[in-house]
């Protein structure tokens, strides 16, 4: 099949493997730069230089393709020739629908072939190191223990399939590309129920809700941003059921969508082995989250440049966490706190495995977010015995005591954090017995025994 292709930055370079079987005869780009130069040994053109007649179709490869398609309508190109990377999975037919795992990659119909009954689908917005995609590959995990079939679903890529891989989890990257694929919908429908993720999952869940088996909505987000973008997607359904992760989704839920019939579900955490803490000399302090304005690593640099100078050899910072493009300017402007203060260091991000390294030496979590339904890095501090200090506006808000069983302050006071953490450091006997009351929000919250029961009083519920 002969095809263009329109884009030759980061779009061309995930996709073009897809592209495998297809004879390219032109990679298409506005940018002069590249024009006239070759990608893959293949000439990089203008839009109007090309004679599309050789092609059957012009692959947009651009995130934001409407400007692109209308261009190239202007040009005269037929509308059904022109697609985007969402159609490859339906228009070109090397694309597979392949199930990976730690043993095979597999099609999704020899999937259900070895599959035992009931079969459930989760469905993420993507596989990154963050808190929707870890809470469903967790509940996969445990799902595998109650002898269900599972299959994690991924709209978009990202470093977690090492950690599926690793817990033997089936699932489907990059399902964007197989949205339209009429085999996946033919397949999706054996499904005796659906469990999707977030909020941001609107579009689709008609899709799933449409092939007439329960689903289940998981809502993680209390950002009325999202809400408010999206309004209320679907009112005709019956067989969608919305579960909330906590008091603070719940509150949105109602405010931004009127939805009232909801139910608590928290995410669960599987029990680990807890390494023993290092004693450190000092006090170890650790935020951990993708560098976004949202977790407020600001705020604890505001209330770190505070703290007296004579308190620099008592406790040190770690800041750990992803840096996307687009933050790359938030984070060099906080950066510069690190060559002004030895104690201070800056970490990239880390797997799930050295985060349980990381925990085992860490005194004390700082999770100051502007914004944070219930963070995992809370949850994953209180299992371990560590002593949290988090915002107001932090999930986790709701089970401490502030004082006795963790630190809760007013958001953006980074005054009020500076206190915290100076007496902190002044008093390491009080919050070692924090630590160890911390562990219980654990225990009774967001342990595998009371995710078990959940589930098991949910699906009698819905799967009848």
């Amino acid at each position: 099949m002969k095809i263009a292709v329109f884009g030759s930055g980061a779009y061309y370079q995930k996709y073009k493997h897809y592209l495998c079987k297809c004879d390219i005869q032109y990679i298409i780009d506005n940018d002069k730069e590249k024009q006239g130069k070759e990608i893959d040994g293949i000439t990089v053109y203008a839009p109007d230089e090309v004679d599309y007649n050789q092609c059957v179709y012009i692959i947009i490869l651009i995130r934001e393709s409407v400007e692109v398609r209308a261009q190239l309508l202007k040009l005269g190109i037929a509308e059904n020739k022109i697609i985007s990377y969402f159609d490859i999975g339906e228009k070109i037919l090397c694309v597979p629908l392949t199930i990976k795992s730690q043993k095979s990659n597999i099609t999704i119909e020899k999937w259900f072939e070895k599959s035992k009954t009931p079969h459930i689908m989760l469905v993420s917005h993507e596989l990154s190191r963050t808190g929707v995609p870890v809470a469903l590959m967790n509940l996969a995990i445990l799902l595998k223990k109650m002898k269900y079939s599972v299959l994690l679903v991924a709209i978009k890529g990202g470093n977690l399939h090492n950690e599926l891989e690793d817990n033997d989890i089936a699932y489907i990257s990059e399902f964007e590309l197989y949205f339209k694929n009429a085999s996946f919908w033919k397949n999706a429908g054996k499904m005796d129920l659906f469990i999707l993720g977030t909020v941001g999952l609107h579009y689709i869940i008609p899709e799933f809700a449409g092939l007439g088996k329960p689903v289940i909505w998981w809502m993680h987000e209390s950002d009325p941003r999202g809400y408010e973008t999206y309004k209320r997607p679907v009112n005709y359904f019956k067989n969608i059921f919305y579960y909330t992760g906590g008091k603070r989704v719940d509150n949105a839920l109602r405010k931004y969508w009127g939805i009232t019939t909801t139910k608590e579900l928290l995410y669960y955490l599987p029990e680990k082995e807890c390494k023993d803490k290092r004693r450190n000399k000092e006090v170890i302090f650790a935020i951990i989250g993708s560098f976004v304005k949202r977790k407020a690593q600001d705020i604890l640099v505001s209330a770190l440049e505070r703290i007296p100078a004579v308190y620099d050899d008592k406790y040190k910072v770690m800041f750990v966490g992803n840096v996307s493009s687009n933050m790359e300017t938030y984070y060099n402007d906080l950066k510069i706190i690190e060559e002004k203060h030895s104690n201070i260091e800056f970490i990239g991000e880390m797997s799930q495995t050295e985060l349980e390294d990381l925990y085992g030496l860490i005194d004390v979590l700082i999770c100051p977010s502007r914004d944070d339904p219930m963070p995992i890095v809370v949850t994953q501090a209180m299992q371990h015995g560590i002593t949290c200090i988090v915002s107001d506006q932090v999930g986790q808000k709701e089970f401490i005591q502030s004082g006795k069983n963790g630190y809760v302050f007013e958001n953006e006071n980074s005054e009020e954090l500076a206190c915290i953490i100076k007496n902190v450091i002044d008093n390491p006997i009080e919050w070692k017995k924090m630590g160890e009351k911390s562990r219980i929000i654990y225990e009774e919250k967001f342990s595998e025994q009371r995710m078990r029961l959940q589930l098991m009083e949910i699906f009698n519920q819905v799967l009848l």
